[in-house]
């Protein structure tokens, strides 16, 4: 069930609240979601952008361009080039020329195993039925604490009369990098909620928590027994 802005907007105003405190949080709750929004698109630019402003910057032509002109131009060049470089690979001659370039990258020793392991993440968000199998609550880093992550396959490990299980714990708001471990399957709490809503939860770092999503890591975070909440 998806609640609109108008929804929750109209449950604030049927709080018994002052009219100053209802007012002000009914324009936090309008606002944030657009503050969030520039936030994350402002660190984007700074980031990226004004990394590449600084090298642009090197050059005589460009030199007089004030800094943050040149940050958003600079981000215009680096959006047109995954552009440009998305229609080269589409085309039959990029895809040739990528395939070779690929080839010659994994015999790379150390860059090999980077690139591979990069790739594999990217295809496990993008390719549907390579992707995650169960999203899980896990103690991690340390016991007392946890966190939301993923089957990533359904190979077991067996060792000293117990069985361990491969699950990646992914990092906010990259979900793409974090860490592979593997777990004793008895410490892992199975939750009963989808990968498309564990991965907001995980990205938007608990601002986002779908519908019943407060009462399934309760539950799980409750149940001591694993084969209670195997599922």
């Amino acid at each position: 069930m998806k609640i609109t802005m108008e929804e929750v907007i109209h449950r604030v105003r049927r709080l018994k609240l002052p009219p100053f405190r209802r007012n002000f949080v009914t324009g936090f709750l309008t606002l944030a979601p657009v503050l969030i929004t520039f936030y994350v698109i402002w660190l984007i630019v700074g980031t990226i952008g004004g990394k590449l402003a600084s090298f642009l910057s090197h050059f005589p032509i460009l030199g007089w361009i004030p800094d943050f002109i040149l940050t958003f131009v600079s981000l215009l060049i680096l959006v047109g080039i995954i552009y440009l470089v998305g229609v080269f690979s589409s085309s039959v001659i990029g895809a040739e020329i990528l395939k070779y370039g690929e080839t010659f990258i994994e015999k790379i020793p150390l860059i090999r195993s980077v690139y591979i392991g990069s790739k594999q993440l990217m295809n496990t968000f993008s390719t549907p039925g390579q992707s995650f199998t169960r999203a899980v609550l896990v103690d991690f880093p340390y016991h007392g604490s946890h966190a939301i992550g993923f089957v990533t396959n359904s190979r077991k490990w067996r060792s000293g009369g117990k069985v361990y299980i491969n699950v990646f714990i992914p990092t906010t708001p990259n979900p793409t990098s974090g860490w592979y471990i593997i777990v004793e399957e008895d410490r892992v709490k199975y939750l009963d909620m989808s990968i498309e809503d564990a991965v907001k939860m995980v990205v938007s770092g608990g601002l986002v928590i779908p519908p019943g999503g407060s009462g399934i890591i309760e539950n799980a975070m409750d149940k001591r027994d694993f084969l209670q909440n195997k599922g």
